[in-house]
């Protein structure tokens, strides 16, 4: 990290859309998250990264995984809600690199307006497709001092499975 370099502060924005788009010049980091603070207790532009406790914001801190190199970023995000945004970059050894500073804005609408209700029919509705789970990133917490364990990975995957999977077949015997 560059010694003289201005401690980063989180950006704080709302999105009418459930989108943020960010903006910045194309730098080179081994890591780079784009951090998503959901509260802020005195608004989250004045909080310092540098002097959060992980542990007591783990819950309302969203990490986005970006590529330093290209400059943009798309992330999702609570609709209309205050927030604070901030890019955080390490290097091959994990400690903090200065990112450049970078522009937000809210992003395309994230879900078509409703429709109006279709007239009733006899035919029973068509399930909605699910995309491809195995290229659904999930990210998870580490453990904390509230849950010492991580959680059981295969049992949500069945769970998951489970639930949205498409349902058998019916033999039209």
């Amino acid at each position: 990290m560059i010694d003289d370099a201005p401690t980063p502060l989180f950006v704080p924005v709302a999105s009418a859309t459930g989108a943020l788009d960010l903006t910045w010049p194309p730098f080179v980091a081994h890591e780079l998250h784009v951090w998503i603070l959901l509260t802020a207790p005195d608004g989250p532009g004045a909080l310092d990264p540098t002097t959060l406790d992980p542990l007591m914001l783990l819950r309302e801190l969203i990490r986005v995984p970006a590529q330093a190199a290209a400059g943009r970023a798309r992330v999702f995000v609570p609709v209309d809600r205050p927030l604070g945004v901030l890019l955080m970059a390490r290097d091959e050894e994990g400690h903090p690199v200065a990112a450049p500073p970078f522009e937000v804005r809210s992003g395309p609408p994230v879900a078509e307006p409703a429709a109006p209700p279709a007239e009733r029919s006899d035919e029973p509705r068509a399930r909605p497709a699910i995309a491809d789970p195995k290229k659904i990133p999930l990210i998870f917490a580490r453990a904390s001092a509230a849950q010492p364990a991580p959680p059981n990975f295969e049992l949500l995957a069945r769970g998951l499975a489970a639930r949205f999977s498409p349902p058998p077949k019916k033999d039209e015997s």
